[in-house]
């Protein structure tokens, strides 16, 4: 599932993001989108160079950054395409 799509279900899901008037929510979706692009291209990066502890640094704030708007990455992969479970 693309983040645009795993962030719309999260926002129907969550009552706070579900609470924000629709321009709010699509503008936070987008931005939640973008953070998840920038992300995985740091994920590639540090797996290219091998460094461990930028991709334990990557996997502790993706975690909180999805948290925040009710969703459990602990058990999923970051992906070109979002988040997937392994």
């Amino acid at each position: 599932m693309a983040p645009r799509a795993q962030m719309h279900t999260a926002a129907q899901i969550n009552p706070t993001l579900r609470a924000l008037p629709n321009p709010e929510r699509q503008a936070l979706r987008k931005s939640i989108a973008y953070q998840v692009m920038i992300m995985f291209a740091t994920k590639v990066s540090a797996d290219r160079n091998g460094n461990q502890a930028q991709l334990a640094e990557l996997r502790d704030s993706a975690t909180k950054a999805a948290s925040q708007y009710g969703i459990d990455v602990a058990h999923m992969q970051l992906t070109e395409k979002g988040f997937r479970k392994p």
